[in-house]
Formats: structure tokens, sequence, C-alpha cells
């Protein structure tokens, strides 16, 4: 039970650009999910991607927008379109007032057969040409 998890921090340097570096984690082991818990609690993500391999990570996933990150579905997704992470076919949750964070509607297994996301993270730049 995978997720692949992309983050843009809102501590970074912004004299420095971020790069959109999609993250492997493997729900299944307790320190890969203390992570994902630890970065929704404390506060450092202004922007957050998942998608899952298995309909059970993705339950999952969701439950740590609802639980941990205190995120509401945000339904009018108007100012989300600006976000960097933004994904037309993706349900949007608003994390305090400001973090926003996708969540894959379908699972995605094919993005856990191969370790080059290339194609993955050109998506995100496809979704800021529309």
């Amino acid at each position: 039970m995978k997720t692949l998890v992309t983050v843009l921090y809102n501590d970074w340097d912004p004299n420095l650009p971020q790069e959109i570096c999609p993250v492997l984690f493997d729900l299944s082991q307790d320190r890969a999910l203390d992570a994902i818990v630890l970065m929704l609690a404390n506060g450092i993500v202004a922007e957050g991607c998942f998608d899952a391999e298995t309909t059970d990570g993705l339950a999952l996933i969701r439950g740590l927008m609802r639980g941990t990150a205190s995120a509401r579905p945000l339904l009018d997704v108007s100012t989300a379109r600006a976000a960097r992470l933004y994904r037309a076919d993706y349900d949007v949750f608003l994390q305090s007032t400001d973090v926003l964070l996708f969540v894959g509607r379908e699972v995605r297994p094919e993005l856990f057969r191969s370790t080059d996301y290339a194609s993955y993270v050109a998506e995100f730049a496809h979704e800021l040409r529309r």
C-alpha cells in the first residue's frame, strides 16, 4: 500500500525555486506513515498532492486529511486553481486557512510500477497551462 506525495513547503527560502519532487511512501511501514502524519500536523506544508496505489491507501490518505490534517473539503475550487499542485480531477482539501491539499479521486497503480516520475511531474506543468 503505497502513496506518492508531492509537497511545496511554506518555510522555503523564497529566493530559491522549489522543484516538484514526488516522494514514494510505503504506508504499511510505520515510519513512513509517521512522516506523513508529522508533515500534515506540523504545518510545514503550503501545498500537497497525494496519489495512492490501492483503494485502501486512498482511504487512509483521505482519513489523514480529515483527522490529522483537520482539513475540510473545499467545494469552491476557484482559489485553488492558482496553486502549483492544482489538479482539475482531484479532490481539494483546505487545512487551516491557506494550505491546499489535493487527493486523487481514483487509484493510480501505474505510478508505482516505475521510479521515473518525469511524466508525473509534467502533469503539474500541464495543469498550469489550462
